[in-house]
């Protein structure tokens, strides 16, 4: 991962009925504020976010914008 785990704090594990790994969410307040949140998925891929994207993120899916 291309993000440091010593410094990362886990906030949630996304796992569905049939998943076969489980996305997960970490933060991070040492990193560039543009950086501070990370979205693994079970591929070993990331994104990288900053907080308020993410809290743009969560309002829209709170909002119904990402019902898919």
């Amino acid at each position: 991962r291309g993000f440091d785990m010593g410094k990362s704090k886990l906030v949630m594990t996304l796992c569905g009925d049939k998943c076969k790994g489980c996305p997960q969410i970490f933060v991070n307040d040492a990193a560039d504020t543009a950086k501070q949140v990370v979205i693994t998925d079970d591929f070993g891929n990331t994104a990288t976010m900053s907080k308020d994207q993410f809290r743009v993120l969560v309002q829209g899916s709170k909002d119904g914008k990402l019902d898919i």
